[in-house]
């Protein structure tokens, strides 16, 4: 659990990284396939470190979901 827990924070910290680049140096060019990757990966791995943990109740459930809809939504940019 400790592994995961620092994965989380490690993504977190790129997010945050990807964000400031974005907005205050160079416009990105991802498309929004990646980006909904990524987010699919960062709200699952979020999820399953809540329900793990058994914090926030039903929020890790939401998480899961959330990534699933996000993963959805990428496979589709693909057909």
């Amino acid at each position: 659990m400790e592994f995961l827990k620092k994965l989380n924070i490690i993504l977190a910290i790129v997010s945050v990284s990807l964000a400031i680049y974005h907005f205050f140096i160079e416009n990105l060019s991802l498309p929004d396939s990646a980006v909904f990757f990524y987010l699919s990966v960062v709200l699952l791995l979020n999820g399953i470190q809540n329900i793990k943990e058994g914090h926030y109740g039903w929020g890790g459930y939401l998480q899961i979901v959330a990534a699933v809809t996000c993963s959805a939504a990428a496979i589709t940019d693909f057909l």
